[in-house]
């Protein structure tokens, strides 16, 4: 079967060995019925032991996505590319933990302030609120990273919080609180800035930082329940006025055994989808051994766009050196995320989205339940369903 990997406002389904992956601080959330991991740096659901960490149903051993990351690219006023973005950490990285300051700030003591993951949960806010704790402010609602130091170039408001003292300052004692969204959350600050260069995909620094807040809502409805949300906010410090920029999420999906899986998406509803390409999802062997499947329960792992429309969704080949294989150059990065090839051909409708006349943004679009629309099943690139 072909080794897919789905990138940016696309999808992933592949395995690799692994080089070293930097050990950042990390947090979980499973307040309902998934277990994610998210890093300090930004990378979602990826141990730094180079195995998946987004499990559903939780409690449960199975894992449908295997990696994920978010990419970024624009160019500035002379039209020269700046780009950051990661996979899985194998060629280097493009960010890093923390919020921007003035260059000559940057140091260990600050990345070891700030190579942190912070977790918190509604039901503690609203004790707090209530005055049940007194005087002893829970350690998660004291050490919410709501301050920013201007004196080192930092930004003078980082995590959101309610100022309930109106004084400008996140202060607990004052009565101010973390404003966060779900049942759970998790907040990161990474930013582009920090390292010498970028060591993953060779380009210039963008100059920007990202706040992400990852959050779970616990429901009595299923799809609710096994659901994660991702918030970004994206804030552009450098000097550059930035256009055409693309910002995306670089996902490879791994729905129980990836070595099953086929991609598609559904660009009037908004979402793209990792789906099982057989009737039984079995236990992995060979480049995917160890990935446990669902079985005798075919599963499916998508992301949807609530609050902003996908304008592509585009794969690429892991592994592979060809035109249609992993980026090698800033500009080929860049290249996906406008569903265009290595080769500067943009990808087209039917086949494998390659070397065909109308150009398309959306990778495999059809339904694949049906014989004549463009699938990865229609197209014969897995082994149809239900058969060996």
């Amino acid at each position: 079967m072909k080794k897919l990997l789905s990138l940016l406002i696309a999808l992933p389904v592949c395995v690799l060995s692994l080089a070293q992956v930097p050990k950042y601080d990390t947090g979980v959330i499973n307040t309902n019925g998934v277990s994610a991991l998210y890093t300090a740096d930004g990378t979602q659901n990826f141990k730094s032991t180079g195995l998946p960490a987004y499990f559903v149903p939780y409690p449960g051993d199975v894992t449908s996505i295997f990696c994920g990351a978010l990419w970024v690219g624009g160019m500035d006023a002379g039209h020269q590319l700046h780009i950051a973005a990661q996979t899985y950490h194998q060629n280097g990285t493009d960010f890093w933990p923390g919020p921007m300051m003035d260059s000559l700030n940057y140091s260990t003591h600050q990345d070891t302030l700030w190579n942190h993951a912070w977790l918190i949960y509604k039901s503690t806010i609203d004790s707090f609120r209530e005055g049940k704790f007194g005087s002893n402010i829970p350690a998660s609602i004291l050490n919410w990273p709501g301050n920013g130091n201007i004196s080192l170039g930092e930004m003078a408001k980082l995590a959101p919080y309610v100022d309930s003292d109106h004084n400008g300052y996140y202060d607990p004692s004052g009565g101010d609180y973390p404003l966060i969204r779900g049942d759970e959350a998790l907040y990161t600050i990474f930013n582009d800035d920090r390292g010498p260069a970028h060591t993953e995909t060779g380009g210039k620094k963008l100059g920007i930082e990202v706040h992400l807040m990852a959050y779970q809502f616990k429901s009595a409805d299923t799809t609710v329940n096994e659901t994660t949300f991702l918030h970004y906010d994206i804030f552009n410090l450098s000097k550059n006025n930035y256009d055409s920029v693309y910002y995306g999420n670089w996902i490879d999906m791994d729905v129980g055994n990836g070595g099953q899986n086929l991609i598609g998406c559904d660009s009037a509803n908004n979402f793209w989808y990792t789906y099982d390409g057989q009737a039984y999802n079995a236990n992995g062997d060979g480049n995917f051994a160890g990935e446990l499947g669902y079985l005798n329960a075919p599963a499916a792992q998508s992301l949807a766009y609530m609050c902003d429309t996908m304008t592509h969704f585009m794969y690429y080949n892991y592994g592979f050196s060809d035109t249609m294989g992993t980026p090698t150059t800033p500009l080929w990065y860049y290249f996906y995320m406008e569903n265009v090839w290595g080769d500067s051909t943009h990808a087209t409708y039917g086949g494998n989205g390659f070397g065909g006349s109308t150009k398309s943004n959306y990778m495999f679009s059809g339904n694949p339940d049906s014989s004549t629309e463009w699938s990865e099943i229609t197209q014969e690139m897995c082994r149809e369903i239900g058969k060996e």
